[in-house]
């Protein structure tokens, strides 16, 4: 029997996706450095000025200070969230290219590698607008409809996460972690989302759900990073990692008595109770 595995042989993986680029993120960054896990911060291009503003002397960030930001972000992903945050399927294809290729442009100057990833302002998309993200060179684009699972999808441009950060602080968030940490899914994955100023009580993005909870940094950090950070089962990875191994995962012919990967990236199995490496290009016998 043979059961697909991610990285090194991990059953599961975690990943975070946090948006807009703001000031709270320096925080969550040093908070999911403690713990070993990862997040894709999604930043609004033509905003920068709401991004990070904690890293220099005079209380804000620019552009121009981009050594800075690779370093606070370092080991985290960089993606797309539009230059200006509208709603894309509303604007001409020109506008909405503009909005992609810009942000892009913008963002790998300042981070120095390729931008990927896309999350859709306000969680707004149709197939059209999938087609231009096509055509701009996104590989993934996370949506807003929250799947409470542990799936892929089938389509990277309609990435479900698992739910909201927010909903982690409750009763039934506990029991969702609980529930993927003894999962049997193959190629399982919990998928956080959210924005990082949920966080700070004064700018609380969705205060009912927060009302009861007045330390809410704290509380996360132990029902969430707490409980899911080194786990010897967990992938911890940024949603471009994930999107690149499952790719070369599916890309992998697997039959009766052998597995052959075409693919550049080494991948991994469970076959028959023992984990397997298959090396790029190889075809592995059993």
């Amino acid at each position: 029997m043979v059961k697909k595995l991610y990285k090194d042989g991990k059953a599961k993986t975690v990943t975070f996706s946090y948006d807009d680029g703001t000031a709270q993120d320096v925080r969550l960054v040093n908070l999911f450095n403690k713990y070993g896990l990862k997040c894709t911060f999604n930043f609004i291009a033509g905003k920068c000025d709401n991004a990070c503003f904690m890293i220099n002397d005079n209380g804000k960030c620019s552009w121009d200070n981009s050594d800075a930001l690779r370093e606070c972000f370092k080991g985290h992903e960089i993606a797309n969230h539009s230059l200006t945050h509208p709603n894309l399927p509303k604007l001409s294809d020109e506008e909405c290219r503009k909005e992609i290729l810009e942000a892009k442009k913008i963002l790998e100057e300042n981070f120095g590698y390729e931008v990927r990833g896309f999350v859709a302002p306000g969680g707004d998309w149709n197939e059209h607008v999938l087609d231009i993200m096509r055509e701009c060179g996104v590989v993934y684009n996370r949506i807003s409809t929250s799947n409470f699972e542990f799936t892929l999808p089938e389509d990277f441009l309609k990435w479900d996460p698992t739910h909201t950060g927010h909903y982690f602080l409750h009763e039934h968030g506990k029991q969702v972690i609980s529930d993927f940490l003894t999962t049997k899914t193959e190629l399982a994955c919990l998928y956080i989302y959210g924005h990082s100023y949920e966080f700070n009580i004064m700018h609380c993005y969705n205060q009912e759900s927060w009302a009861d909870i007045p330390d809410r940094w704290g509380y996360f950090e132990e029902l969430v990073c707490r409980r899911l950070a080194f786990k010897d089962d967990i992938w911890y990875a940024t949603n471009i990692e994930i999107y690149d191994y499952v790719t070369a995962m599916r890309k992998a012919e697997i039959g009766d008595t052998y597995i052959i990967n075409p693919t550049d990236t080494e991948l991994f199995f469970d076959v028959n109770g023992e984990v397997v490496s298959v090396k790029p290009n190889t075809r592995f016998d059993f």
